[in-house]
């Protein structure tokens, strides 16, 4: 999308409409470049808490599967 919106600026013959989507392009993009380093973040947080739910699933997955094949 960004780099869309970033050759098409140029493509403007009205300096105003330009400069101001040039204007609304940097907010958007900064914008976003925050969202994703504030995700990025979040997630690494997350991961600590996840593995040791993994292994809950796995164990419960291969103790049914034993439970099923014993009976």
């Amino acid at each position: 999308m960004f780099e869309e919106w970033s050759a098409e600026i140029t493509q403007y013959q009205s300096d105003t409409l330009r400069k101001s989507s040039q204007r609304k392009y940097d907010l958007t993009k900064a914008k976003y470049e925050e969202l994703i380093r504030a995700m990025k973040k979040a997630e690494s947080k997350l991961e600590p808490a996840l593995a040791p739910l993994r292994d809950q699933v796995l164990f419960m997955k291969h103790n049914l599967n034993a439970k099923a094949i014993a009976g």
